[in-house]
C-alpha cells in the first residue's frame, strides 16, 4: 500500500498543488523526510537530482506554517519571517522560491526572495535567500529573526 501525503501529515489543501505537478504519491526521500520534519526533528537528506528533495522540506515547513496560521491567524510582521530558506546560489534561490511561491497560493502564506542587498518590502512568512544578502540584512537589523519557527 502506498503512503499518501495526507497520511504523512500534509493537509489536503496542498493536494491541488500536487495534482498540478502531476504528483500522486511521495518519493522515497519524501516518505522518509516529511514525517520527521512534521515532528520537528532535524533531518539531513542526500538524494539524487530530481528525487523530490525540495518538496521533502518545503511541504512540511509550509504545513507547519499553515497550522500556526489556522490556529492563530496570519501575523502581520514587517521583515520578521517565520521560515528562512538559506541556499548557496541565486539560481537555487530562484528554483526554491518558485516551489514555495506555487505552494503559497494553496497554503495562504507570503513568500519573498532576497538575492541582493535590497530587503523585500512588506510582511512575509517565508524568506528564500543566499548567505551574503541575508547576513548583511540581519547585521543591519533590516531582517529580524525573532519570529523564526523553522
Amino acid at each position: 500500500m502506498s503512503t499518501s501525503f495526507e497520511q504523512m501529515g500534509i493537509d489536503e489543501d496542498f493536494s491541488p498543488y500536487l495534482r498540478e505537478l502531476g504528483i500522486d504519491y511521495p518519493t522515497k526521500p519524501q516518505k522518509k523526510v516529511i514525517p520527521l520534519l512534521i515532528k520537528g526533528e532535524n533531518v539531513f537528506c542526500l538524494a539524487e537530482t530530481g528525487s523530490g528533495k525540495t518538496l521533502s522540506y518545503a511541504l512540511p515547513l509550509c504545513e507547519l506554517l499553515k497550522q500556526v496560521e489556522d490556529e492563530f491567524g496570519p501575523e502581520e510582521r514587517e521583515k520578521h519571517p517565520s521560515i528562512v530558506i538559506l541556499v548557496p546560489t541565486k539560481e537555487l534561490a530562484t528554483q526554491v522560491f518558485d516551489v514555495f511561491k506555487a505552494m503559497a497560493h494553496h497554503g495562504k502564506f507570503r513568500v519573498r526572495k532576497m538575492i541582493s542587498p535590497k530587503v523585500p518590502a512588506g510582511a512575509f512568512d517565508v524568506l528564500v535567500t543566499t548567505p551574503s544578502p541575508f547576513i548583511s540584512a540581519v547585521n543591519s537589523k533590516k531582517i529580524k529573526l525573532s519570529a523564526l519557527k523553522a
